[in-house]
């Protein structure tokens, strides 16, 4: 079977991309490669943290986002 894998954790989104947020944000975050953290930790930290947690193939792609970004 040929299936790609990939992360749901992006870092851009399309205009008319959906969003959809809970009412406090997340504190500790569970994937299938890590688990982190992000109670009392900075906003860009926590962007660093959460791109930890993405699948490994995606992590690069990740990290050039957010220096793109300048977060």
């Amino acid at each position: 079977m040929g299936s790609e894998l990939k992360s749901r954790i992006i870092g851009s989104m399309t205009p008319l991309f959906a969003v959809t947020a809970q009412r406090s944000p997340a504190g500790e975050v569970v994937a299938g490669y890590d688990a982190v953290d992000l109670r009392a930790i900075a906003r860009r930290y926590r962007v660093r943290d959460l791109g930890a947690v993405a699948h490994p193939s995606s992590r690069d792609e990740l990290a050039a986002s957010v220096e793109l970004l300048g977060r």
